[in-house]
């Protein structure tokens, strides 16, 4: 599932890597984005990027799920908008899905269509 960069019709959908800490430090400094989560926003650049090898290197080998991350950009742009994350588990046929989306992009549609592209990329794994 750790597809090359997708597209829908108003995004640009890539998978997340370490140098994507740079480009979202800023924007998940809003404290808005925090309102209902138990998240903080990121101390510093640097620990973010640590976050973000962490989430990379995945649960382990011996984990019972499955970690997925992408970073959404506005496709005219390519102005990161927010993540999308998804976290498999095919012991119980099930994934859970998270989206975090840049309170200057709320309202637009764009949480709905990457959220839609997420579930469509979770439909395709078997048993899930």
């Amino acid at each position: 599932m750790s597809a090359p960069t997708a597209r829908t019709d108003r995004l640009s959908i890539d998978v997340l890597r370490p140098e994507h800490a740079d480009l979202l430090f800023v924007d998940l400094e809003d404290e808005r984005i925090y309102r209902y989560l138990l998240d903080r926003p990121p101390a510093s650049r640097e620990s973010l990027r640590v976050h973000y090898e962490r989430l990379i290197a995945g649960p382990g080998p011996d984990a019972s799920e499955q970690w997925f991350n992408w970073v959404m950009a506005e496709g005219a742009t390519l102005r990161p908008i927010g993540t999308l994350q998804a976290t498999v588990q095919p012991a119980d046929c099930r994934a859970l899905v998270a989206y975090t989306l840049f309170p200057r992009y709320w309202k637009r549609g764009f949480a709905t269509e990457g959220v839609a592209w997420l579930l469509d990329q979770l439909r395709a794994l078997p048993g899930i």
